[in-house]
């Protein structure tokens, strides 16, 4: 169905912009790096520019970048660098040379690295990456910093040779991995998130080989000592392998897959469209994406969409802990604003405070009657709970692989007309959904079909078997 033109005119000066906030943001943060980079290789020696390393290594975060549809290899591959320059000035030591292996070794010794066991979706990815690896080839071993699902944390440890967790000390956490002679070594968790432990950790010789996927980092790690690089062929865009630093291995499909052969915890929260301020007669447009690439052209979107549907709300959960730090005062105002400027009344648009749990969020998508998925970054594990309750999802396909995940699963299940190709195709297929129930029944009923089929992006054996071919192969060569 077209957008009215009302809503066309309401949103018409927001069509031919100045370049975006994403865009120059990461324009500044490029120039940033390269000055901070190449002042660090001519004065190497200068306290300045040593204690300039050390600020970024500590405090300086990069995730905002996935927002854009730049190719982010330059800049990260230049962070990682300034990060090992400065650990290597503290005395951290990033190379290793590994000994000979035992003859006597027949398995094949593969570690998998985990920020933390828990509900969220990259644990989910992690399990299906090795729970049904065939033991008798490979040896597991799997490390992790801590555990938050404690019933997570024992499947782990069952499917595995040996569950480890790494100490606080980075140093000794380098020489613990090193002790077991990995040959092997998955990355499972989001290396570009330098507050997270593991992004440190992983620019060391862990491991005769280390191979990052896209299921947990949305792009190149820029890391030296990570050799390879996982994403499905269908997030890939022509020229991909200019965008990592990592040699670029592509499996079919999506490349990714969750496991749920253990269940979520029962939920908290007993949520009703009512308390939404929603009729059993109202749309409920519904989306999880994190507050962070919630960005102002994807609140424009949405608010347009909003206009167009009669009898809408959006409900948002876009934090993920209560303890999150976040501004969600700010943030809900900025999009009240919004919606005001197109005349939508606020009460049209419900932000839900932080869910206890995945099973929470479930409770709350089973209510809703359509799934907006965020661009230009897409997660592709954000999908599993909306897919899951049955809900008609509405996925754009960006530029480049971190903004293709999302579109990778649907058209993985076979629904590449559930998949939008610009802002005007997301707005035609939100709205064509949002005012057809005829249609939302019909692509709730096929979802529920190809979920309860066990589709390629819940079946971990096959993920599995697919790995042990992978690494069966790399350790070979």
């Amino acid at each position: 169905m077209p957008v009215p033109n009302q809503v066309i005119e309401k949103g018409a000066r927001y069509q031919f912009k100045p370049k975006s906030e994403v865009e120059r943001y990461s324009e500044y943060f490029q120039q940033l790096i390269n000055y901070v980079a190449a002042n660090i290789a001519s004065f190497p020696d200068s306290e300045v520019w040593r204690y300039l390393a050390a600020f970024i290594a500590k405090n300086v975060r990069f995730q905002a970048l996935y927002l854009s549809e730049f190719n982010l290899l330059n800049i990260l591959s230049q962070r990682a660098d300034i990060l090992e320059f400065h650990w290597k000035n503290i005395g951290s030591q990033i190379e290793w040379n590994f000994p000979q292996r035992e003859p006597e070794r027949t398995k094949i010794r593969v570690g998998f690295l985990l920020e933390k066991i828990s509900e969220e979706s990259e644990t989910r990815a992690a399990i299906a990456s090795f729970e049904y690896l065939d033991r008798s080839k490979f040896e597991i071993i799997v490390y992790y910093f801590q555990v938050q699902d404690e019933r997570l944390g024992k499947y782990c440890e069952n499917c595995a040779d040996k569950l480890v967790q790494l100490s606080e000390a980075l140093p000794n956490q380098v020489r613990e991995m090193r002790s077991h002679d990995l040959d092997i070594l998955l990355i499972c968790t989001n290396t570009t998130d330098t507050s997270q432990p593991s992004a440190l950790l992983c620019l060391h010789r862990l491991a005769r080989v280390q191979i990052a996927t896209g299921a947990s980092t949305p792009a190149t790690t820029g890391a030296r000592n990570i050799d390879y690089f996982i994403a499905g062929d269908l997030t890939l865009p022509p020229g991909a392998a200019a965008e990592y630093r990592e040699k670029l291995i592509s499996l079919e499909g999506s490349g990714v897959c969750l496991s749920y052969t253990v269940g979520s915890a029962p939920g908290r929260v007993e949520p009703t469209r009512r308390s939404w301020g929603a009729t059993d007669e109202s749309v409920v447009f519904m989306s999880g994406a994190q507050a962070f690439t919630i960005i102002p052209e994807l609140r424009e979107t949405w608010a347009k969409i909003i206009a167009a549907v009669p009898n809408s709300i959006l409900v948002l959960y876009p934090f993920r802990s209560r303890n999150e730090n976040y501004p969600t005062v700010p943030f809900y105002n900025q999009i009240r604003s919004l919606f005001a400027e197109f005349g939508i009344d606020k009460k049209r648009l419900v932000v839900i405070k932080a869910l206890p749990s995945r099973a929470d969020c479930i409770k709350c998508l089973e209510l809703a009657d359509i799934y907006l998925d965020s661009y230009p970054y897409s997660s592709a594990c954000s999908l599993a709970e909306p897919l899951l309750a049955g809900l008609p999802v509405v996925v754009r396909k960006g530029q480049t692989t971190r903004s293709r995940q999302s579109a990778a699963v649907i058209e993985e299940l076979l629904l590449p007309e559930l998949v939008a190709n610009s802002e005007k195709s997301y707005l035609e297929l939100s709205t064509a959904l949002g005012t057809n129930p005829e249609l939302r029944r019909h692509y709730r009923d096929r979802i529920q079909q190809k979920m309860a089929a066990n589709p390629k992006y819940l079946d971990s054996r096959a993920c599995s078997t697919q790995l042990e071919t992978l690494f069966e192969r790399l350790f070979r060569e």
